[in-house]
């Protein structure tokens, strides 16, 4: 997009005065909604004196006001006597698409937000479900002499209202059970929603043995996290993150230096969340996503608490959506824990080896024949977080429950300050990264090249790196899109 389209894109979210779509003799006309196999196009037939038109496009997301939509163009020239763009979104049943759209007449500009339009077996209408479905009995009687007001979006809203247990920080008047609370298509990576973290995780004893700095990118609607080796010198090199680190200086997250045989973090990676941006208390998390596959690999998919409100580590609780190694292969005690199996649920201590007591997990067989492993395709992950469980799914398959109640099993008496939920009774946020060996997440009696909490375990790793580096066939964490329910 030219700096002049971005121009006036900034001119008419931000300028004031901007006529309303109705007055000096121009009306913006209502816009069409044009649904296509795996996309849709928004259009706003031509006239004379039309110079720009730029779109700003919600799904299932009301504006507040004329703010930059979740799909944002501006379109310099009409096509086939109309003005429009494709939205490479697949729309469904019951998704209702915001518009509001800013026009250059002449050399005036006009701003008007467009009504609702719903889609209703698979067709775009301007009415809502009841509205359509009562004007499709009507047609087989004679019309009745005036036709019922359209009831409002918010009253349509409120007839099916039902209640939720839900917390945002801000209540939001009429939050309904299944209402979209959060929702992230990576069109473009949206910094009011993610915060990419710079730092090295050396806060716990499970750290990973990266740097995350920045290692990922957009591409045609997709998130890719990538996990490379540093490239800098591992043995004798030194790294100051400076004012880019967002970690914590007290656990050295933003510098290091070689010293006696520790090494340099030997992976560069990336991770962002969503902390203080987007965070919630209940609800469903939906994340369509292909992990990554190659030796000591592994997805963070995670929620995470907002405020740390009962001490350090684990004790606060890590919500894991979904969880699995990049090894093709790992036995563990007989059974295979690489990618072949799918994990999910909280995790409440740092040892491995009893991590996975308030965990479920699946094999890739039970939810299909196509795939040896998780990471040959992309997958939807979900997890239900309720007061009183967890439910994890993969591609609508439930595989699993974890009873919210984990006194009786870790014995912290921190947690008796909280709920019966403990530590799961905060608001949490969303994290998504990728992240590589570390002293946490595979145990010391399977084959690897280092022992966890061990002071060489990173110079064991590296210099492995010939055995491991071979079998990264994709050290990719790609993510379509984020969805958050209310429950």
């Amino acid at each position: 997009m030219n700096w002049f389209v971005k121009l006036l894109l900034l001119l008419l979210s931000l300028y004031n005065v901007i006529f309303s779509g109705h007055c000096q003799g121009f009306t913006i006309k209502d816009v069409n909604v044009h649904l296509l196999e795996d996309s849709f196009r928004v259009s706003l037939p031509d006239e004379p004196g039309i110079k720009f038109v730029g779109f700003n496009v919600n799904v299932n997301r009301e504006f507040k006001n004329f703010e930059a939509g979740q799909y944002t163009a501006g379109v310099l020239a009409a096509a086939n006597d109309a003005w429009g763009f494709e939205v490479k979104r697949k729309l469904r049943n019951n998704d209702v698409v915001h518009v509001w759209v800013g026009v250059q007449f002449e050399n005036l500009i006009y701003r008007n937000r467009i009504s609702p339009i719903y889609i209703i077996n698979g067709q775009a209408s301007s009415l809502p479900p009841e509205m359509e479905q009562l004007q499709t009995t009507s047609s087989t009687r004679s019309p009745p002499p005036s036709p019922p007001k359209p009831p409002s979006a918010t009253q349509n809203k409120n007839q099916g209202c039902q209640p939720t247990i839900t917390e945002l920080p801000v209540t939001k008047k009429n939050l309904c059970r299944d209402d979209l609370i959060f929702e992230d298509n990576f069109d473009v990576l949206l910094y009011n929603n993610w915060n990419p973290e710079v730092r090295m995780p050396r806060e716990a004893d499970d750290s990973e043995f990266v740097i995350y700095n920045n290692s990922f990118v957009i591409d045609s609607g997709i998130l890719k996290i990538t996990a490379r080796l540093n490239p800098a010198d591992i043995r004798n090199g030194a790294i100051d993150l400076e004012e880019r680190c967002t970690g914590s200086l007290t656990h050295k997250e933003c510098a290091t230096a070689n010293r006696f045989r520790s090494i340099l973090p030997p992976v560069i990676s990336g991770r962002i969340n969503t902390k203080n941006n987007f965070y919630f208390k209940y609800g469903r998390v939906e994340i369509r996503a292909k992990v990554p596959l190659g030796d000591w690999l592994y997805p963070l998919l995670l929620l995470e608490p907002n405020n740390v409100e009962y001490n350090m580590h684990y004790d606060y609780g890590q919500m894991r959506i979904a969880f699995t190694r990049g090894n093709r292969e790992l036995q563990w005690h007989g059974s295979d824990i690489g990618n072949a199996r799918l994990y999910g649920g909280v995790v409440l201590t740092e040892a491995i080896e009893f991590r996975h007591q308030s965990m479920v997990n699946v094999a890739i067989n039970t939810i299909t024949d196509r795939q040896q492993n998780f990471g040959g395709a992309f997958h939807i992950y979900s997890l239900t977080w309720t007061p009183d469980e967890l439910i994890l799914n993969v591609d609508g398959h439930e595989y699993g429950r974890v009873e919210c109640n984990f006194s009786p099993i870790y014995n912290k008496s921190i947690w008796k300050r909280g709920a019966k939920n403990a530590p799961l009774d905060k608001f949490f946020y969303i994290t998504l990264g990728l992240g590589a060996g570390g002293h946490g997440d595979f145990p010391n009696d399977v084959q690897k090249p280092w022992q966890n909490t061990a002071p060489l375990a990173q110079l064991k790793f590296w210099e492995q790196r010939g055995e491991w580096i071979p079998t990264w066939s994709h050290p990719i964490l790609e993510v379509d899109y984020v969805r958050v329910y209310a429950v």
